[in-house]
Parts: C-alpha cells; structure tokens; sequence
C-alpha cells in the first residue's frame, strides 16, 4: 500500500511482478475498490493515467460501480466516495 499511495503505477506493477495481482484490469479495479488504506488520491492519479492500460482499469472500475437509480449528483458523489479524486492532466 505504502509503494502504491507513493507512486500508484509503481505499486501496481510491483504488485504484479510479485504475482500479489493479476494482469486483468478488472482484477485491478477490484483491487482499488476493495483494499482498505489506499489514498483516494493516489487512486485518482493512477486512474487519471493516458496509458492504454490504465484507462482499460479506469473503465472496469467504473463498470464495477452500480449508478442504477440513482440521480447524477449521488452517482458523481458515490464515485467519488468509492475511492479516487479524479485527477486530469495537463492542458
């Protein structure tokens, strides 16, 4: 956690290089909803990423979140609340 909250890709390629995650990013989204003490905002940043890997985990963590019902504001507010400060990058 302490390597991920640092440096978010770095922790999640370490993690995959000691076999601790998998390549799906869906295992990875899974891992960024679930796993207790994580920054909220070191998971912006790693899903805020332009690499086409991190954008596929971007898409499967969205995808795991259930907006069924619910109006903007409590989904944007659920999202938010889930795990990441949405971090976009420089103009």
């Amino acid at each position: 956690m302490e390597k991920f909250n640092s440096k978010p890709r770095k922790g999640i390629e370490f993690l995959q290089q000691q076999k601790f995650l998998g390549e799906d990013p869906a295992e990875v989204a899974r891992f960024l909803t679930t796993t207790l003490g994580l920054n909220k905002a070191a998971i912006g940043e790693y899903l805020g990423g332009d690499d086409p890997y991190d954008i596929k985990v971007m898409h499967a963590f969205v995808d795991q979140l259930n907006f069924a019902g619910l109006k903007f504001v409590d989904a944007l507010r659920l999202f938010l609340q889930v795990g990441c400060r949405v971090h976009l990058g420089a103009a």
